[in-house]
């Protein structure tokens, strides 16, 4: 059965590297006039490359993961469930390692959620979420044929009609 598992990789690694920024370069200009929101759109392809160069290995294993799990399941909702655990796994442990680096072991008790950087890894979970159910899983089908024997003796004839 042949799959799209290659470009449906694709448009979410796109997805999750694009619209994160573009959202929170809106949120940042919402209280600003339209001139400093044209001012700030250079920062956000800059933002789009870093997004892109940073999420790049991951997306890597991502496609070879989605070539596995489209190979070996065919329901299309239990496949999108697996391509949405596996994108999460794969795009929150680069962060939570960054931050386990940066921070040590974090505190539960103490955990703040006015943190920008919380916000920020949500907004990439909603979006990669969103564009593994959004976008259509496309594949071909295959046409079972009836298996004939090669010579006529080998058909299984009923001669008791």
């Amino acid at each position: 059965m042949k799959s799209n598992y290659s470009f449906y990789s694709l448009k979410i690694w796109l997805t999750s590297c694009l619209l994160p920024p573009f959202i929170i370069l809106i949120y940042i200009s919402s209280y600003d006039d339209i001139f400093i929101f044209i001012r700030r759109l250079p920062y956000y392809f800059f933002f789009c490359v870093v997004a892109g160069i940073a999420s790049f290995i991951p997306f890597l294993f991502f496609q070879v993961f989605n070539k596995y799990l489209f190979s070996k399941i065919i329901d299309p909702v239990s496949l999108k469930i697996g391509i949405n655990l596996q994108a999460l796994f794969l795009g929150l442990f680069p962060i939570f390692i960054l931050l386990f680096l940066e921070f040590g072991i974090p505190d539960f008790n103490s955990f703040n959620i006015d943190n920008d950087i919380f916000y920020f890894v949500l907004l990439y979970v909603v979006v990669i979420s969103s564009a593994v159910w959004i976008f259509k899983i496309e594949r071909d089908q295959n046409i079972l044929k009836k298996k004939t024997h090669n010579h006529i003796l080998d058909d299984d004839f009923n001669f008791e009609k």
